[in-house]
């Protein structure tokens, strides 16, 4: 390769890498710094359970149901900030996790992130039931949670599948080709499909 074309193709790299917009482990900002903060302090809680990919050590604003389980109220760091997401670390064990802004989310990212971390974590509303508490100590659905429960539990809806927590059916997924439905009556979980 000719040293000019080992320039240009460095310099086109670079430029490419820089108006990607980054993403968790690119181009990415302290929390304060002159980049991207979404609102959100360095020393945060999950404000309601998430459910990570603990293999890949990712999350989506998409709310996949993977396997893992960061429990609410767990206290973590934002590392970093960019326009398609952001990086934490769960401060009890210092895993860290990507957690990625999804093409289909709807609401800005700082309302988005609003919902699931916070400078605090406030007690569970006394109105909830037992089944209410019992899945989101296990982090799933079970029928009779109420919808605060099942946001408690599994997070909220993607906004663009279930654009209103009004609606009797909630879709969630569990991965890009699977997903389950919350039916509701009465505001409780009546069934859970897949």
């Amino acid at each position: 390769m000719t040293p000019i074309r080992l320039l240009a193709w460095s310099l086109t790299a670079l430029v490419a890498c820089e108006t990607t917009g980054g993403g968790p482990g690119k181009s990415m900002s302290t929390p304060g710094s002159a980049g991207e903060s979404y609102g959100l302090a360095q020393n945060a809680f999950t404000l309601v359970n998430l459910h990570p990919d603990e293999q890949r050590h990712q999350l989506y604003s998409v709310n996949y149901q993977q396997l893992g389980l960061i429990p609410r109220c767990t206290p973590v760091r934002i590392d970093a900030t960019s326009r398609s997401g952001i990086r934490f670390t769960v401060t009890s064990t210092g895993r860290q996790y990507d957690y990625a802004f999804h093409d289909s989310m709807v609401e800005g990212p700082d309302k988005h992130l609003a919902r699931y971390f916070g400078a605090s974590c406030p007690e569970l509303p006394a109105t909830l039931n037992d089944a209410d508490r019992n899945g989101i100590s296990a982090g799933v659905v079970t029928q009779g949670m109420t919808k605060q429960g099942v946001v408690y539990a599994a997070g909220y809806p993607p906004e663009h599948a279930t654009p209103t927590p009004d609606r009797d059916e909630w879709i969630y997924w569990k991965n890009r080709f699977d997903r389950f439905v919350v039916r509701f009556a009465d505001g409780k979980v009546v069934e859970i499909r897949n």
